[in-house]
């Protein structure tokens, strides 16, 4: 048998073989349809009702028999004239995939125009839009995009996996734009949930940073070496602290020690006097229950110390500060 007609009449009997299931299931659904009235059961034809597309000169339209379309045309969200498409503008060309128009209110009397609110899924690519403006994004500090190429996405639930990893990732400077532009600045990432920045610009200057919504998103490993240097038991401040008063509970130590037994020339013969039995007893019971006590207390937080900076300073550490698997600059 020469090569690849083998290959060949294996195509021809997996066709043959799909022939016979679809028809099988399509006898299922039918017999499903008669006893509960029910269509498209095991994905047969169903018939549901899909808006009609208010339609512009410029656009190709593929469309299908449950509420999925392509269109290609120049850049427009609402109306033919809105949009810089229906501003006349050249270097606007548009993609707009959509399933489900008009979402649940679907209608199939009706003349539907793209709705970036009402729609149930798209994916929106255009050379020039107001993309923020289409889909209602507030500012954050990223700024509003203006009439740049771009890419806008909307649904009830958008997931993206990466088997191997994800990146999101802004360009350097010196790289040109949509428009020839050179980028000057390096635009950072905004991550709205809730689509409130609370950045409304008569705000930004009353509200302390603490307080707003959108904020730096911290380094896990600037802010552990900051925090060490705080906490460390050994140099950190807090250490260090611990250190100065241990040194000075030493000295006191000696000083009431010095004091306790400390003497006086007696007149005559010039011999030294006894200690104020008193002054002993005082002395030494200061020393047992307070400078005892404040060696047992810095003791007990030098090991509280340690255990923060293990727990939550190292990658190991069971309360490690820092994403183990999600980096940000």
């Amino acid at each position: 048998m020469p090569l690849g007609i083998g290959k060949i009449n294996e195509a021809r009997d997996h066709k043959k073989l799909n022939k016979k299931l679809s028809r099988a299931w399509k006898k299922v659904a039918k017999e499903h349809e008669k006893s509960t009235g029910e269509q498209g059961y095991y994905c047969t034809k169903l018939v549901e009702p899909v808006p009609m597309l208010n339609k512009a000169e410029c656009e190709k339209v593929i469309s299908h028999e449950n509420n999925q379309w392509i269109v290609f045309g120049r850049d427009r969200f609402s109306s033919r004239a809105s949009g810089y498409g229906g501003e006349g503008h050249t270097q606007a060309g548009m993609i707009d995939m959509v399933v489900g128009r008009m979402g649940a209110g679907t209608d199939s009397d009706t003349f539907a125009n793209p709705n970036f609110i009402s729609d149930a899924a798209r994916i929106y690519i255009s050379q020039k839009a107001d993309i923020d403006a289409y889909l209602g994004l507030p500012r954050g500090t990223v700024g509003i995009s203006k009439a740049r190429s771009a890419i806008g996405m909307k649904a009830d639930a958008i997931r993206i996996v990466g088997r191997e990893g994800i990146k999101l990732t802004t360009s350097p400077v010196g790289e040109i734009n949509s428009l020839g532009g050179n980028i000057s600045t390096i635009y950072g990432i905004d991550l709205i949930a809730g689509n409130d920045d609370n950045m409304d610009t008569y705000l930004v200057d009353l509200v302390p940073k603490s307080q707003m919504r959108l904020q730096p998103i911290t380094k896990a490993f600037e802010l552990a070496d900051c925090l060490k240097e705080v906490a460390d038991p050994a140099d950190g401040l807090i250490g260090q602290l611990a250190g100065i008063v241990d040194t000075f509970v030493t000295y006191s130590m000696d000083l009431f020690s010095y004091i306790g037994f400390h003497t006086h020339i007696a007149p005559g013969f010039g011999a030294p006097t006894a200690p104020d039995p008193n002054l002993i007893i005082k002395s030494f019971s200061t020393l047992i229950n307070d400078l005892a006590l404040v060696k047992t207390q810095l003791h007990v937080l030098k090991a509280n110390q340690l255990s923060v900076v293990n727990k939550y300073m190292n990658p190991s550490g069971a309360r490690w500060i820092g994403s183990r698997h999600n980096r940000s600059n």
